[in-house]
């Protein structure tokens, strides 16, 4: 268990809620539950989607209020084994062609999103690699070089004193109740972890969660605010990095 003077003002143990892809409801009805709530999000968006792009005023205005509008490239690249993957398939790409992207979309972001500096990534599927064969390449390393932290998935919380800031564990939650959500989040904070939830849709769009199991997470959240701090995956990171 991690001391417990570890997390800020004596909090047993750290919360991130996470948001992929820029789904129109998080902007409907995620971002209102959270500042209902006074808690703040990070939202890796599909800058490049015309949704977002019809929207470039509300993620502006999140920004504004202090959520973490993150890099999650600009093409989105997964594998070629995914039905919806065109002309950039991981299998594809090489380290030089994944450094482009991922420096370009910062500087996309930093333009369309008046402010932003420094954000933290999210991996595409959650997946870290390029190429294939003897020619498959881990570009975590690039993430590290680019990133103050990079979000993948997996089913752990995060120990702060071994976790891997450029390759973080996160929770991806689909159709669980907020009993179970409550759950994970309960199971890392007892323990003194860091336990990172990745969202798609909330009450709607793709991978979605029912929208009163999600709120009843951020009430659980808000509620115990004293003994869990939650907050963007940039705040959680720049702590753990130097704690």
């Amino acid at each position: 268990m991690t001391d417990s003077g570890y997390w800020p003002e004596g909090r047993r143990g750290a919360i991130s809620l996470t948001f992929d892809d820029a789904a129109p409801s998080q902007l409907a009805n995620a971002m209102p539950v959270l500042e209902r709530y006074g808690l703040r999000g990070t939202f890796y968006v599909t800058y490049t989607k015309a949704h977002f792009q019809e929207s470039l005023e509300a993620w502006r205005g999140a920004f504004a209020r202090g959520h973490e509008i993150g890099n999650h490239s600009r093409t989105h690249p997964c594998s070629g084994n995914y039905p919806w993957i065109g002309d950039n398939a991981l299998e594809e790409f090489t380290l030089a062609r994944m450094e482009a992207e991922l420096k370009e979309a910062q500087a996309d972001l930093t333009r369309l999103i008046p402010g932003l500096g420094r954000c933290s990534f999210a991996y595409p599927c959650g997946q870290t690699f390029v190429g294939r064969g003897r020619g498959r390449q881990c570009y975590v390393p690039i993430v590290a070089d680019l990133f103050p932290a990079g979000r993948g998935v997996g089913e752990s919380a995060n120990r702060p004193a071994r976790c891997d800031l450029a390759c973080l564990s996160s929770w991806m939650v689909a159709a669980e109740s907020a009993e179970q959500l409550i759950a994970r989040a309960e199971g890392a904070v007892e323990a003194g972890d860091w336990g990172i939830f990745c969202f798609h849709g909330i009450g709607g769009d793709h991978i979605a969660i029912d929208l009163d199991a999600f709120e009843g997470l951020v009430r659980h959240l808000a509620e115990n605010r004293s003994r869990i701090w939650t907050d963007t995956v940039l705040a959680v990171a720049d702590h753990v990095a130097t704690a």
